[in-house]
């Protein structure tokens, strides 16, 4: 949390000016094995992509420059944790979802996030949303599973599903800009993640547990879409 509020103190008066070597830092922290080094620069990334959040288009430049290196290294090191079923890999992969969300929240940059990029995070959202909960969340108790990283993994990528598809994917709600990528979305990528919110609600069905915040997520996905 320390780290957290110190960089996002330093981004917001020194990047890019000042402070233009934290994206090579953050690049050279993400390729290192050590899982507390690549968590800190995870939190130093999504403090950089939250200081530009809420800023137009124009002023996104810096942060757009940055990520045309780092957002292909996020992703790479977030299909490379999918395999693996232990709590730190979904905490490492939850924090890179968060990082997703916060970039494409309010505008979607489409010179950075081309179709084919596009096309690659879908497919990894799908993946996270449509695959099972390890077995050893059975040891704990409803309540306590609904705090499990590998349930808050699944939250954040139908966060963005969701998000993306209200503001970007609705052709009848969606700014000028974006009306010819809403009906390639909706052409492309509908049907895909409707079969994989139907088995989760499936599941439901079957008495499988589901969180309670995804189930909500996932009706609210359908009822939009």
């Amino acid at each position: 949390v320390q780290l957290a509020v110190c960089v996002s103190n330093i981004v917001k008066y020194d990047f890019p000016g000042k402070w233009t070597g934290i994206v090579d830092k953050i690049s050279v922290y993400l390729q290192m094995n050590d899982t507390n080094v690549c968590m800190g620069a995870l939190l130093c990334l999504y403090q950089l992509v939250k200081n530009f959040e809420y800023k137009n288009s124009e002023e996104r430049s810096p942060l757009n420059e940055a990520m045309n290196m780092l957002l292909p290294m996020i992703y790479q090191r977030c299909l490379q944790l999918l395999p693996d079923p232990s709590e730190v890999s979904a905490l490492l992969q939850k924090q890179i979802l968060k990082i997703f969300f916060a970039l494409i929240q309010y505008f979607l940059p489409l010179n950075l996030i081309t179709r084919d990029v596009f096309s690659q995070w879908m497919e990894l959202l799908r993946s996270i949303v449509g695959r099972p909960i390890p077995e050893q969340a059975a040891a704990y108790d409803e309540e306590e599973q609904t705090e499990l990283s590998w349930w808050k993994c699944k939250k954040w990528a139908l966060h963005i599903l969701t998000r993306v598809f209200e503001r970007y994917g609705s052709p009848d709600g969606v700014a000028p800009e974006y009306q010819e990528f809403s009906k390639y979305y909706l052409k492309t990528y509908t049907a895909g993640i409707l079969e994989v919110l139907l088995k989760m609600l499936d599941q439901y069905r079957q008495k499988v547990f589901v969180s309670p915040r995804v189930l909500q997520l996932t009706l609210n996905y359908i009822n939009e879409a």
